[in-house]
């Protein structure tokens, strides 16, 4: 097998199904139904058991796409110290989404600004599954909010404030009796498993038990933070968000979350690395550009 014939088997234990692996693929369903065939055929043994297009793997299947993500991860590793060998490098960084759109364009432009030689390939999702990918060994270094277990190597980038967001200033006595945006993940990321120590919803929920004793006026349930924001500025109501979402909102009033043992209620944007990767120039370079510019490009 071929770095080609890799690639199709982890597509396919992805997708478990012809067609979306064909599409990521760039090829037929018939030429990649015909490529299994041949793989099954020289290994003598059946991969996938086929419902129409869906796919189900064998124990077989499951070993041989185990040893292609393995080889994959080799020849990228390979691929990367070529590059080392050159006085360039390649860069794999995972993303969450919610730095991605804020913050990490202007750091990444200014990044390629100075070091053009270095190629970078990014990766945005959700911390959990950024987390993974670098547990697989798939990036380089992920940038993921959420304090995560992890026995490698990792950066504080910043820490954002938890607080209300309204018109006006709220009074806290009456705050229970206030009407309240929240936010609701949606279902369809319900089933992602989140690995980090305390969600936001958690932390929101500990401080209002801490100074209520009653539920909250909810009169609103929105499936992202921006919406509730947006909501708010219409003087629909409260949320409560991280600050970084009122970027684009200078003018309503933030009331930091306080628990009763005086600290600040936040979550954390970590940059972590694998031990080996910290010897790669391209990781290097990189770690170094985001300590300098911490102070500038990462402020709000």
């Amino acid at each position: 097998m071929d770095e080609k014939d890799c690639q199709m088997l982890v597509y396919l234990g992805e997708e478990l199904n012809i067609t979306q692996a064909a599409k990521r693929l760039y090829t037929t369903q018939p030429a990649l139904a015909y490529r299994i065939k041949q793989i099954e055929e020289q290994f003598g043994v059946e991969l996938f058991i086929r419902d129409g297009k869906s796919l189900t793997l064998t124990l077989q299947g499951k070993c041989l796409i185990h040893y292609a993500q393995k080889q994959l991860r080799l020849l990228r590793d390979t691929k990367d110290q070529l590059k080392e060998l050159t006085n360039a490098g390649n860069l794999r960084i995972g993303v969450t989404s919610f730095y991605c759109n804020y913050l990490f364009p202007p750091l990444l432009k200014a990044f390629h600004a100075t070091h053009p030689g270095i190629q970078y390939y990014i990766q945005s999702g959700m911390s959990s599954e950024i987390f993974d990918a670098l547990k697989k060994g798939d990036i380089n270094l992920a940038i993921v909010r959420g304090d995560f277990p992890w026995d490698g190597k990792k950066q504080l980038l910043h820490e954002e404030e938890i607080g209300i967001v309204s018109l006006a200033t709220l009074d806290m006595k009456t705050l229970a009796d206030e009407p309240r945006i929240v936010f609701r993940e949606p279902k369809m990321l319900a089933h992602i498993p989140n690995h980090t120590s305390e969600t936001i919803e958690e932390m929101i929920q500990t401080w209002w038990e801490e100074r209520f004793d009653r539920q909250a006026n909810i009169v609103m349930e929105v499936d992202s933070y921006e919406t509730c924001v947006r909501m708010a500025s219409e003087g629909l109501g409260y949320a409560i968000v991280p600050k970084l979402f009122l970027i684009n909102h200078p003018n309503l009033s933030f009331q930091s979350l306080i628990f009763a043992d005086h600290s600040a209620a936040n979550r954390r944007t970590w940059i972590y690395y694998r031990d080996q990767d910290h010897s790669l120039r391209a990781v290097q370079t990189f770690l170094t550009f985001l300590t300098k510019h911490l102070e500038t490009e990462l402020r709000y």
